[in-house]
């Protein structure tokens, strides 16, 4: 009986073994894959650029968003300064929103027009921000869409109204870590333009005629070829930011007419100061002309507005 009995235990003990050892490799398995998913963070660094530009990389503005998979959603900055004296006043801010149709591109892509303005006395701040129509779109919305055939032709859609309202509420998180951190490293506040390209653009116009945001106050806008809806959300009655707006006259992403219906709107408020600029037979994104040939215009704007 005895013999029998520890037959019986060790049959008994090696199936539970197996079934252990199944166990235990499913968790591994599961670790691995949710391991290979997980999302870490970028570190903070400095460049030094040959011109002396200093740029302090992914500094964090926000909290990490819910589930995503990499830093292009994630609440991250770029900060980019001229080369400073001790006794140099503190710097007016440039801050930059990228394109990418609210699915795509990321904080570091305009790095040429980044370091011109700084070379001009600015500090360049360039964010990430999420990506709603990336990673959370099950209506499959495309941004242009609703923008290419022009203002009123197609009512934004829900899921696009959803991409631009996450994207101004990171953008303002963006500024409260401006407001917090200007003294660290020297920024005026009450010297704040904002500035972007495509739907940077239509995230800054929201942000500055659209919003709640008051603390640091926007002075200024640089749109590039972005767009507003509805342009009556533009009020009278109170100081409105300038608007200097660039916008290719054969754009065929966001169409031409939204800078024109813009700039008319800004007009009827009385404002003088904004300028429009239409870019003859220019399509979307001309980023590298702007950078280019137009750096000097832009900070020209930006010193008689802030």
């Amino acid at each position: 009986m005895k013999k029998t009995y520890n037959l019986v235990t060790k049959t008994k003990y090696g199936k539970m073994k197996n079934i252990k050892m199944k166990i235990h490799f499913l968790i591994l398995s599961l670790c691995v894959v949710i391991s290979a998913n997980a999302y870490t963070p970028p570190n903070e660094y400095k460049t030094i650029f040959e011109d002396k530009t200093i740029c302090y990389r992914n500094l964090r503005y926000g909290v990490i968003p819910d589930a995503i998979p990499d830093s292009t959603s994630d609440r991250l900055l770029d900060l980019y300064i001229p080369e400073m004296t001790e006794k140099q006043q503190p710097l007016p801010i440039y801050f930059f929103v990228h394109g990418g149709g609210f699915a795509g591109g990321s904080k570091e892509a305009q790095l040429a027009l980044f370091q011109k303005i700084a070379n001009a006395g600015y500090a360049v701040v360039s964010i990430n921000y999420r990506l709603m129509l990336k990673y959370n779109n099950p209506d499959k919305v495309r941004c242009s869409t609703y923008t290419q055939n022009g203002p009123g032709k197609r009512k934004f859609a829900d899921g696009l109204n959803l991409a631009i309202n996450s994207a101004v509420e990171d953008a303002q998180l963006a500024l409260q870590w401006i407001h917090a951190n200007a003294g660290k490293y020297r920024l005026d506040t009450n010297r704040l333009a904002v500035s972007g390209g495509s739907a940077g653009g239509i995230t800054v116009l929201y942000l500055a005629f659209d919003s709640n945001q008051t603390v640091p106050p926007i002075k200024a806008v640089v749109n590039f070829w972005g767009a507003l809806e509805d342009v009556s959300v533009i009020k009278t009655g109170k100081t409105l930011p300038a608007v200097l707006t660039y916008h290719g006259d054969i754009d065929n992403l966001i169409h031409v007419n939204f800078a024109e219906v813009l700039h008319k709107r800004l007009q009827e408020t009385g404002d003088t100061m904004s300028i429009l600029k239409i870019m003859e037979g220019k399509g979307h994104a001309q980023y590298s002309y702007i950078s280019k040939y137009k750096t000097g215009e832009i900070t020209d704007f930006l010193n008689k507005v802030l």
